[in-house]
């Protein structure tokens, strides 16, 4: 799962915000968003709620703990009639075979980019 600066970078971004932005929204200020979102700073409990309430998220998500945004979204994924919805940002997972992960909004450009590197490299053996 993602962790907190990672979250807090993709619900910014999804919003269109900037990091000034939301900093004058949440009344702090925007080095304490950069510093977040570089994992150099951890936010106070106070602050932590802010967040979650401005973004409309539960605490466990936006801490990583969870991949469900809030309790509606997971009783709406417990539903047969359920279906995934699309991104409104490209985002890219890589899941290693050691268990690690890792997870990064990346722009149209670079996920260009990265499918071009893709269609060069040669298909790896069933075996490995």
């Amino acid at each position: 799962m993602a962790s907190f600066e990672e979250r807090l970078k993709f619900l910014r971004v999804s919003k269109d915000l900037s990091q000034m932005d939301l900093a004058k929204q949440l009344k702090i200020s925007k080095s304490s968003i950069n510093m977040y979102e570089r994992g150099e700073r951890e936010p106070g409990i106070e602050t932590l709620e802010a967040i979650a309430d401005f973004f409309n998220v539960d605490l466990d998500y936006l801490l990583g703990k969870s991949d469900f945004a809030n309790r509606n979204e997971w009783l709406l994924s417990m539903s047969p009639q359920s279906q995934p919805t699309k991104p409104a940002v490209n985002i890219l997972k890589l899941a290693g075979r050691d268990g690690s992960y890792q997870e990064r909004i990346l722009s149209d450009q670079q996920l260009a980019a990265l499918k071009a590197i893709l269609d060069q490299m040669p298909d790896v053996p069933e075996d490995l």
